[in-house]
């Protein structure tokens, strides 16, 4: 326990000497500690991730997930639509006794049989540059973002989470946009989480 805390203590001290602004997210931070994104209605990535989502996104806003849970009441409270691709066969009906009375929330269940294919796959039905947002937090992640791509509008945020991972390391030569990285407190986590969010180069004529 006193090593958990001590970790914990350096890694925050890290965090604001590096980003002093972070420090407005600490009453949220320890607010969050032993609770689950799903009852808070939060995404289980960096606050400042949050705070770059919040304010690209409207209420006419189409939004994508790869993975879903805190985010997908998040989102569902904050734009048009979204649509949340799941493979967890427990996790499923948990996830879809909380949207089945929400009517901007689609859930979509994809087995992880045939290598993921369906899953990966599972945006292909929806039309090119449809979605303003998509988050990419669940299984096979290089996949799901390379099968994002194009589903993407210019000028919208493709997110993967947890992009300090080494086997996610690919991602980063999948396109030519540009991208940030953020670390940080992110809710509900002792660690600190890491995220990165590309946004989709406008099309040149």
């Amino acid at each position: 326990m006193l090593k958990d805390a001590v970790r914990v203590a350096t890694d925050y001290v890290a965090v604001m000497m590096a980003d002093p602004g972070q420090a407005r997210y600490t009453r949220a931070w320890l607010h969050s500690r032993k609770r689950s994104t799903l009852d808070l209605r939060v995404p289980w990535v960096p606050f400042r991730v949050i705070a770059a989502m919040e304010e690209h996104i409207s209420k006419r806003s189409k939004v994508a997930e790869f993975g879903g849970g805190g985010s997908t009441l998040w989102f569902s409270d904050r734009v048009e639509e979204v649509v949340t691709v799941e493979h967890d066969l427990e996790w499923y009906p948990v996830l879809e006794q909380k949207v089945r009375d929400i009517p901007n929330s689609t859930l979509l269940y994809r087995s992880a049989d045939s290598g993921y294919a369906d899953y990966v796959n599972a945006l292909s039905n929806f039309s090119d540059s449809y979605f303003d947002v998509i988050v990419v937090d669940g299984r096979e992640r290089v996949r799901c973002f390379e099968s994002a791509i194009p589903k993407l509008k210019p000028g919208g945020l493709l997110i993967l989470d947890n992009s300090d991972r080494p086997r996610y390391a690919s991602v980063f030569d999948l396109t030519e946009w540009s991208y940030v990285t953020y670390c940080g407190l992110t809710p509900t986590q002792t660690l600190l989480g890491q995220s990165t969010i590309w946004t989709k180069s406008p099309v040149v004529a």
